[in-house]
């Protein structure tokens, strides 16, 4: 019987036993019965589509038609595996590609391949279903079919996927699109484009991931074919349940579901099951998560998806975790693990040891919660998975911060911060409402970060942590660095911490490469296309991945006990290091001045220890003690700074309380003694506190209308009895142009405030100082090393140096904190401290602009100078600097004030300063050559939604301490 044509008899018999309407001829029929299957499987009726093809499939064989049987066999493969039978489909794509072989078909015989390698995929049989895809693509190749090679590297692509490797899945993804779009075949590009949008939830970048979804949906919707829209419509749902915003997820996966449901597709219909628990567990719906959990566990099972039982499994374990049944959690992930191992599945094995090291923390075993975390750290560092990444790091905080080891509890915290930073700034292009709920169930990371750094007196940093958290800041001018978006911002490492995260990000990327290249390699082997060359390489890479493993951990364990020593060297640490040359100060203090107190803080872990000293050296030190731990101190204080860089928030209540643990027990000795300065030297987080804005209930005043005050340092000593010059001569030097690229706004009130300030001529009616002004362009590194000169000729000599500009402050390295200069020039801290730049010849050096009195801590605890200490160390005798960011037109006003009280008035430094505060506070009239509208009588610096409830002192527009209070004096005080 001729082979190629179909015989009267079988036609008949056909039409006869199928009822097939109107009589056609046989190959137009066969291809009729063909082309109503693909319409029907495109429309999801997977019934209609198999009646149709067996009807087709019962024909060739009637005939002996080889080529139409396997054809029929690839068709109901496909229908197999769309509805999760996947031993049928390979059994049936298995005799396609027998019978494709033997008539050499090679386009059905690539067709069969492809349905192999997705249900071997589906099965997790990895080798197999890249060995399968291979073949079809070379086989593609030979046919130059654009669409099959699309999609056997779209494939490929799932094969690396499901074993992370996510750079060779994104390559193959790539090709297949543009194969797809060459091709314009919508039905492959809206299948690629669905597995890129998975891939991009797989990294966290969201907003990549729902724009390949949504054109993958747009597709589908045109083809009108059912089956995807419900798998795009499942893959929606669980990125919005990433995103937290469940209302839409939640309705997304019931559509899915509905459509899986009523298409008979089981395995969707597991998948889609198992993401509508997800979002009843999110919000905290346990019997209903439990209820789907389970369905979905039991589909997964029966089709032999190993891959989504497991997960499933997993998900139960943590949900009876949160419910606070250990045993039965542990016997989830239990079951989950070891199917997760079996089938080589490294995401989800990072998954299952996290939730297990969550769940040994519930139980207080830190040491086992620890080695699950530190294992799903090293899957993660070469996966690189974000939502997963995070929450590793941060239950090692947690681990960290029940063992009481602060130090490297903040290290991991700062890490899990900064991954989410990284997720939010990718999504900054998705609407705000997705932005703020994709992070609500993470906030507690940022708080928990920022209570470990307040507790370890970290306070600058602890703020810049929870600033991440403000949806958005509004400063008009200030003179630092304007706050970028929030969600781009990035908590900075201290000079402690710095080599240690160095070393971690060279340990990670060096995993990812060599994760990437053994991937790529090992698949190759997998189908017997390795070189000689290439397999020496992967023996290589083995060993090499061996050895970086070994390298994870021993980075993990020298980690633990670097920070381990720097926690006993901080507890060991006493105030009497401080105290040596205290004698030869109080000798000093008689000459200084009767009236002149210095006072010790020191913050210990039980207590606040406050050492005083009189001006009689035959007087011993008063001690008192403070029944106040350094966790209550700190948080109090970081309540009192809270209150005072927001103009509109009250300051009155945490003012009150501290000037009741800071001077309260002092107070007596302070009035014995008639002081009217006090030296003060600030120890840990105090050194954050300006004492001048501490309120005195009993006398109803701020201690700045009482006390003038300077702040007592180490470089104070060798300084504090000088006389200053009599004649002073000023150097101004001033940026009042904005950098949009450095973040820096215009500061129009610079130019007013040396105007006001510097006196350049005889004819200048209203400079305070004789001297010059270097504004803008003038403003050089070269220049300011010029006024700085100390061999200077007697009429060019500069003893004040005054730098109105922006600062920008981070307590790291001595490189990270700079200077403004003109022309966006940056001066950083270490070029301060070349020889270039000689203060020895400064009576007074101020530093108008933000944050120039802060310092920070490195990791061990050890101070990391700012601006105005680095300025005294080096040879300046006093420095005035600031404690956060200050006003542009009030601090030009304040510091004209301050120049008058000095030079005019012949007050002391410490006095003028006080003066101009009580002025600031009083709303005294002030004349001023710096005109002032009323737009400018305020500045916005906080969040829309943090407004408070200071009332406004009339006719005192800058009585709140946010505009006089950052100014301090640092040395001497005359």
């Amino acid at each position: 019987m001729n082979r190629n044509r179909i015989s009267v008899i079988a036609v008949g018999w056909f039409l006869a036993s199928c009822a097939a309407t109107p009589s056609l001829p046989p190959e137009a029929l066969l291809k009729q019965l063909e082309q109503r299957g693909t319409q029907a499987l495109t429309e999801g009726d997977f019934r209609q589509a198999r009646a149709q093809w067996q009807r087709g499939h019962a024909l060739a064989q009637q005939y002996g038609d080889n080529a139409g049987i396997a054809r029929f066999l690839v068709h109901l493969a496909d229908a197999d595996e769309n509805v999760g039978e996947y031993r049928r489909a390979i059994e049936r794509a298995q005799q396609a590609l027998n019978i494709a072989r033997d008539i050499r078909n090679r386009t059905i015989e690539s067709r069969a391949l492809l349905i192999l390698s997705v249900a071997h995929r589906r099965m997790d049989d990895y080798a197999a279903a890249a060995s399968y895809a291979d073949t079809a693509l070379t086989l593609a190749r030979h046919l130059d079919d654009a669409r099959l090679q699309s999609a056997s590297l779209r494939n490929l692509g799932a094969v690396a996927q499901a074993q992370g490797a996510y750079q060779t899945a994104l390559h193959y993804y790539r090709r297949a699109l543009d194969l797809a779009e060459d091709a314009e075949d919508y039905s492959e590009q809206a299948t690629t484009l669905n597995n890129l949008g998975g891939l991009y939830r797989r990294l966290a970048q969201y907003d990549q991931s729902l724009k390949h979804y949504e054109r993958s949906l747009s597709l589908r919707e045109k083809l009108r074919d059912r089956p995807g829209q419900g798998r795009v419509l499942g893959n929606l749902c669980v990125v919005r349940q990433h995103l937290r915003d469940f209302t839409r997820a939640l309705e997304y996966c019931r559509r899915a579901l509905d459509l899986a449901k009523d298409l008979g597709d089981r395995a969707r219909e597991a998948n889609h099951l198992n993401a509508i628990a997800a979002i009843h567990h999110a919000e905290g719906d346990y019997e209903q998560a439990l209820v789907h959990y389970r369905r979905s566990a039991v589909l997964k099972r029966d089709l032999g998806d190993r891959a989504g039982e497991a997960r499933s499994l997993n998900n139960m374990g943590d949900l009876y975790r949160q419910t606070n049944r250990p045993a039965q959690a542990l016997e989830k992930f239990s079951e989950s693990l070891s199917i997760k191992q079996r089938i080589e599945d490294s995401s989800g094995q990072s998954a299952t040891h996290l939730n297990l090291g969550s769940l040994y923390v519930l139980l207080g075993q830190y040491s086992k919660a620890q080695e699950h975390y530190h294992r799903a750290l090293l899957i993660q560092s070469e996966l690189g998975e974000p939502d997963q990444l995070w929450r590793v790091l941060d239950g090692l905080r947690h681990v960290h911060a029940a063992r009481n080891q602060l130090s490297l509890a903040v290290f991991f915290g700062k890490q899990a911060v900064n991954t989410i930073q990284a997720v939010r700034a990718d999504i900054l292009e998705l609407e705000k409402s997705l932005q703020r709920s994709y992070l609500e169930d993470k906030i507690q990371v940022y708080r928990g970060l920022a209570d470990l750094l307040i507790d370890s007196g970290r306070l600058w940093e602890a703020q810049q942590v929870l600033r991440m958290l403000k949806e958005e800041e509004y400063f008009d001018f200030v003179r630092g660095a304007l706050p970028v978006t929030a969600a781009s911002t990035q908590a900075f490492y201290s000079k402690g911490e710095q080599p240690w995260q160095h070393r971690y990000d060279q340990l990670i990327q060096n995993l990812a490469k060599l994760r990437a290249e053994y991937e790529e390699l090992k698949q190759k082997a997998r189908v017997n296309i390795l070189t000689d060359s290439e397999k020496i390489r992967l023996e290589q890479l083995k060993e090499d991945r061996k050895q970086l493993r070994v390298a994870h951990r021993e980075y993990l364990s020298e980690l633990t006990e670097n920070f381990a020593n720097v926690e006993k060297d901080r507890l060991a640490e006493f105030p009497e290091k401080h105290l040596n040359s205290l004698k030869a100060l109080q000798s000093a203090l008689k000459t200084l001045g009767p009236d002149l107190i210095l006072i010790h803080y020191f913050v210990t872990n039980e207590k606040l220890r406050i050492i005083v000293s009189v001006p009689d050296p035959l007087l011993a030190p008063i001690h008192r003690d403070v029944a106040i731990n350094s966790n209550s101190l700190n948080r109090l204080i970081k309540e009192f700074r809270d209150s005072l860089q927001n103009p509109t928030r009250d300051p009155l209540p945490p003012a009150k309380r501290l000037y009741g643990h800071l001077i309260e027990p002092i107070v007596g000795i302070l009035d014995a003694y008639n002081a009217k300065t006090l030296l003060v030297y600030l120890d840990d987080a105090l050194r954050y506190v300006p004492l001048a804005a501490l309120y005195d209930t009993r006398r109803d005043e701020y201690l700045a209308q009482r006390y003038a005050m300077a702040r007592y340092t180490v470089g104070s000593d060798i300084h504090l009895k000088d006389e200053p010059r009599t004649n002073w001569r000023i150097a101004g030097l001033g940026v009042s142009e904005g950098f949009e690229d450095l973040n820096f706004s215009p500061l129009p009130a610079v130019v007013d405030e040396l105007n006001a300030i510097v006196r350049e001529s005889e004819q200048d009616s209203v400079g305070i100082l004789p001297g010059k002004v270097y504004m803008d362009a003038a403003f050089t590194p070269d220049q300011l090393k010029t006024v700085l000169d100390p061999d200077c000729g007697a009429s060019d000599c500069y003893q004040v140096i005054h730098l109105s500009t922006h600062f920008n402050f981070k307590p790291g390295t001595l490189t990270d904190s700079f200077l403004l200069l003109g022309r966006g020039t940056r001066l950083n801290l270490a070029d301060f401290l070349s020889e270039e730049y000689d203060f020895s010849a400064v009576d007074l050096m101020t530093l108008s602009a933000c944050e120039t009195a802060l310092s920070g801590d490195d990791a061990k605890g050890r101070e990391v100078e700012g601006l105005g200490a680095l300025a005294q160390n080096s040879g300046a005798k006093a420095v005035i600097a600031t404690l956060w960011n200050v006003a542009d037109r009030s601090t030009a006003i304040f510091m004209e004030q301050f120049y008058k009280h000095r030079q005019q008035q012949r007050r002391f430094k410490s006095e003028a300063l006080r003066r101009t505060q009580e002025a600031f506070i009083k709303g005294a009239e002030m004349e001023s050559a710096i005109a002032v509208s009323d737009a400018e009588r305020g500045i916005r610096v906080y969040s829309e939604h943090e407004e408070g409830n200071y009332q406004p002192v009339p006719g005192a527009p800058y009585a709140h301490p946010f505009y006089w209070a950052p100014f301090v004096l640092m040395g001497n005080f005359l």
